[in-house]
């Protein structure tokens, strides 16, 4: 073979300089969203932090807890309409694939804008949802109260229950796990007398024992929490039964047998919950006694109702500083020209029947609150009206 002669040397060309790939970029921005967000919780996982996040799409995440398990989060938006208009709210988030090891944690969710703040999400200004882990069951933790929590193997759904935060507004979700920090009476805790209840109200009667309530009388409550002095501006006066309706019997006519007498004698702490659907069902709306209490939805609740006379009779107690007496205890009144937690000394309607054309009512005043009604107990009459809840 004839050797070659080249007069110029060959030089090798070097290799093109590669750029980071795309997923190390994203791994980055994650762990710079991670580092900025500094809390007391461990496992903060970013959803799309670098767009606004694609709702109803699942994500794959982990938690400290969850070890090298993966969890699957999927952010949920539902259109919320108003006259005119309407538009989309952020308004619950799923997670799957939760193993056992997260037993016993909490676990917390927030969004936030594209420039990093935290936005509100339920109840007009809290900006993180808390479900606890109690053994695998899954429930609202501390300072989740206005949110509702469902349940599965493995696996739960937050949704609030009124979404505050547009969905065109979130840039970024973090889930966080976390140790469990015990829960207060407004999140499904231990409560007593005096106590902010899950609906922002007061919580007004403790029965350790428990009591028959709901809708059907059928499930078993501890608690009465009653409605703040600012669920309706002030105490509204409402007639018992709207015109046409004044002259009809509501209970028997459903099955209520009466839980109150003319000398006084009271029974059926737990009634006013039946009572008050049954009067609304008659055709009584908003502008009667039970469907003013029915409407109020404070804490996100849509269980509030007219006392009966009994659960009246609690209210009274509590304002007078009887709280713990026995349920058959009649209330000593509060002093006249005097309002206590916005109670005042005058005249409520409770959801006890007398017969087709009266009602019961408690006046508050000391005076009075002995015999639990005077002769004006006409169901046309307007007296005022505070409601409450059981659970």
């Amino acid at each position: 073979m004839a050797d070659f002669y080249y007069d110029d040397p060959i030089e090798d060309a070097p290799a093109p300089r590669r750029k980071a790939p795309g997923i190390l970029a994203s791994i980055l921005i994650l762990l710079a969203g991670g580092l900025f967000l500094n809390t007391t919780f461990a496992g903060n996982i970013s959803i799309n932090s670098g767009a606004l996040v694609e709702f109803g799409q699942g994500l794959s995440v982990t938690a400290a807890c969850s070890g090298a398990s993966v969890l699957t989060m999927t952010p949920q938006s539902t259109f919320t309409n108003a006259s005119g208009a309407g538009a989309f709210y952020f308004s619950s988030v799923t997670v799957s694939g939760i193993p056992s090891g997260c037993n016993g944690s909490d676990f917390s969710i927030s969004a936030f804008n594209n420039t990093g703040n935290a936005l509100p999400i339920f109840n007009s200004s809290s900006t993180a949802a808390s479900i606890w882990s109690n053994a695998g069951t899954f429930q609202v933790g501390l300072g989740g109260s206005g949110t509702t929590v469902t349940s599965g193997s493995g696996t739960f759904t937050v949704i609030f229950a009124a979404p505050v935060a547009l969905a065109s507004t979130v840039a970024k979700v973090t889930l966080q796990s976390g140790p469990h920090a015990a829960l207060d009476c407004s999140s499904g805790g231990t409560c007593t007398y005096g106590n902010t209840g899950p609906g922002g109200g007061i919580i007004i009667y403790v029965n350790a024992g428990g009591f028959n309530c709901g809708p059907t009388a059928a499930a078993t409550c501890r608690y009465l929490e009653m409605a703040p002095a600012s669920w309706s501006a002030g105490d509204r006066l409402s007639s018992w039964a709207v015109a046409g309706k004044t002259s009809t019997s509501v209970n028997p006519a459903n099955g209520i047998t009466a839980d109150a007498t003319a000398n006084g004698s009271i029974t059926g702490i737990g009634l006013g919950y039946i009572n008050s659907l049954n009067i609304v069902a008659q055709g009584n709306d908003a502008t009667s006694a039970a469907g003013a209490a029915r409407s109020y939805t404070g804490g996100g609740k849509t269980d509030w109702f007219l006392p009966d006379l009994a659960e009246l009779t609690q209210i009274c107690k509590y304002i007078s500083g009887q709280q713990g007496t026995p349920d058959s205890t009649k209330c000593l009144g509060i002093p006249n020209f005097t309002s206590v937690l916005g109670v005042s000394a005058a005249s409520y309607w409770s959801s006890s029947e007398k017969d087709s054309s009266n009602a019961w009512y408690l006046n508050m005043m000391d005076t009075y609150s002995q015999t639990y009604y005077t002769i004006n107990n006409s169901k046309g009459n307007t007296y005022s009206v505070r409601p409450i809840r059981s659970f």
